[in-house]
């Protein structure tokens, strides 16, 4: 990799280090990273300053910039990779992880430590395929949402925009998951899941504040 081509983190919280490892693993040099919050810390990383202060520095600098929305959270991802939207965003893929040929991955996508994609599957911009997590052949990751670490999506599954899978979650194959939903960690899920629901439980069950349709 290009010593003039760096990769700036937007995050400095626990899933911008998981970011960083990635991004290091695959041969990234890493300029810094950017966080409202003072008190973050990532090692060997310098913090370049606020969020906004992001796209001002990307532009003065020499190098040629590419970026990353390194936060966990659905919508704060969003926001970021929207402010930073004239900049590459990189796909960060673990050398350990399987990903198919045939699958197409978005920009801003990260895939984590040992995560499998398998044949056929897309997983849209800024979406999350964390540590040991299963994405098995056809299926539709909507943008930003995440498959948290050890989950484990059959064939042909849909998941909506700004989803969460929680950890260890089983989807049968062919099940629809609507957007901005949440599927508890654990639950192993049977029929399709509305926009904006909760699920918990073997078999997942609506909550049942949740059970109403969120915009």
């Amino acid at each position: 990799m290009s010593v003039d081509r760096v990769l700036l983190l937007l995050g400095g919280g626990g899933h911008a280090s998981v970011a960083a490892d990635v991004a290091r693993a695959m041969g990234w040099s890493i300029a810094g990273f950017f966080d409202d919050d003072t008190s973050r810390t990532l090692p060997d990383l310098e913090r370049l300053g606020a969020i906004d202060d992001f796209p001002e520095w990307a532009r003065s600098t020499n190098l040629t910039v590419e970026v990353h929305a390194a936060v966990g959270n659905a919508d704060r991802r969003t926001a970021w990779s929207d402010l930073a939207r004239d900049w590459p965003h990189p796909a960060l893929v673990h050398p350990s992880a399987i990903v198919s040929d045939s699958a197409q991955l978005g920009p801003g996508v990260l895939i984590g430590p040992n995560a499998v994609v398998n044949a056929r599957s897309v997983i849209e911009r800024g979406g999350i395929i964390n540590t040991g997590a299963i994405v098995e052949h056809d299926n539709r990751i909507g943008a930003f949402a995440h498959v948290a670490p050890r989950s484990v999506l059959g064939g042909d599954v849909v998941v909506g925009e700004r989803t969460l899978i929680g950890l260890g979650a089983v989807v049968r194959p062919g099940v629809r998951i609507g957007r901005g939903a949440t599927v508890g960690a654990g639950a192993v899920v049977v029929g399709d899941v509305p926009d904006g629901a909760t699920v918990i439980g073997v078999p997942a069950r609506l909550r049942p504040e949740t059970s109403a349709v969120r915009t």
